[in-house]
């Protein structure tokens, strides 16, 4: 390793480390990557080195949702993989996840954004229970930006069963709820969702009403 440092040629040497496989050596090799800038790369190495929170950060900055998912599995978080698996357009894998998270989840807003997810996972007419169960839950809901995710899992529920109805009653809600300066970037980002959807859904009022914002 010596000889290849010696020489410049640091990738060789990180990946030497990385051979090692043992967690130490990994995590040694993955902050050299790290330095390189190589971050796919540097996210398997925190994999190996049993660091998988430092992996999931390399991963969504090098916008690898798939190797997300591992980071995300490794971590025990249900909530997380089965979004993330929704978003992935793999509702069949999402509903274990998704259903062991909510049997756990004691707050209103995570209940009722599961509840909506696992009625999307889940897709109609198997859904029907957790979608009413949803629907229930959101007069009881904070009018604040906490309460944004849960309108977003209606909406994409909604883009899911063809309910155009539901896709905007809840971007129209979630938008409201984001709009602040400390929420500008979730509100852009939830317009730039509300925009697509209406464009594959075919709505041309929505789209034109929102391309220039």
């Amino acid at each position: 390793m010596q000889c290849y440092e010696q020489s410049g040629e640091y990738r060789a040497a990180a990946e030497l480390l990385a051979a090692f496989g043992t967690p130490t050596a990994s995590a040694e090799a993955a902050r050299r990557l790290l330095i390189l800038d190589d971050l796919p790369a540097a996210g398997e190495a925190f994999l190996a080195a049993q660091q998988p929170r430092a992996a999931l950060e390399c991963f969504r900055r090098a916008a690898l949702p798939a190797r997300e998912l591992a980071c995300l599995q490794a971590l025990g978080d249900d909530l997380a993989v089965g979004t993330l698996l929704l978003d992935l357009g793999r509702p069949a894998e999402a509903v274990a996840p998704l259903q062991r998270a909510l049997a756990q989840a004691e707050d209103r807003v995570i209940q009722a954004r599961l509840h909506f997810q696992v009625a999307h996972a889940l897709g109609d007419p198997a859904g029907q229970t957790d979608y009413r169960a949803g629907l229930a839950l959101l007069p009881l809901l904070p009018h604040s930006a906490e309460s944004a995710p849960v309108w977003l899992a209606l909406a994409a529920w909604g883009e899911a069963v063809g309910r155009m109805d539901r896709v905007q009653e809840g971007y129209a809600e979630a938008l409201r709820l984001l709009d602040h300066p400390s929420t500008a970037a979730a509100h852009q980002a939830a317009l730039r969702r509300y925009r697509a959807v209406a464009e594959r859904m075919g709505n041309r009022g929505l789209v034109e009403k929102y391309h220039d914002r």
